[in-house]
């Protein structure tokens, strides 16, 4: 079977069943989602049958992971998500220097071993 090409097309669900997005492409490393186009690693998918399940909720996958811009440069650590009902909207993380910092869903590329951005620092900052 070709790898990804049964988890296209199928829902993405917590543990609880919660629906978070389905899965539009897929390959070795990633499952593309719906969601803002986000590619989540395998790691973080527990089972496929007729859905995808995850290992948990949102805030249980993401927390305390280290985010890195768009140049692999390290940005800080996810300190909670910001959910509407079950939907991820953004990523609060605190830096550095203790200052937290807000990051929209849109401007995340890849969950994986780290939390990687399409934008730089700049952006992130506002300079």
């Amino acid at each position: 079977m070709v790898p990804g090409l049964r988890e296209v097309g199928k829902a993405v669900v917590d543990p609880n069943g919660v629906e978070l997005g389905y899965v539009q492409e897929a390959d070795e490393q990633y499952l593309k989602m719906s969601v803002a186009g986000l590619q989540l690693g395998r790691q973080f998918v527990e089972r496929v049958l007729d859905k995808v399940f995850v290992r948990g909720r949102w805030s249980e996958i993401l927390s305390g992971m280290n985010i890195v811009d768009n140049t692999g440069e390290f940005v800080g650590v996810v300190k909670e998500t910001v959910e509407d009902g079950y939907n991820l909207k953004s990523l609060v993380l605190e830096d550095e220097e203790g200052e937290k910092v807000t990051i929209a869903l849109e401007s995340v590329r890849a969950i994986d071993n780290w939390i990687e951005l399409h934008v730089g620092q700049g952006e992130i900052y506002g300079t």
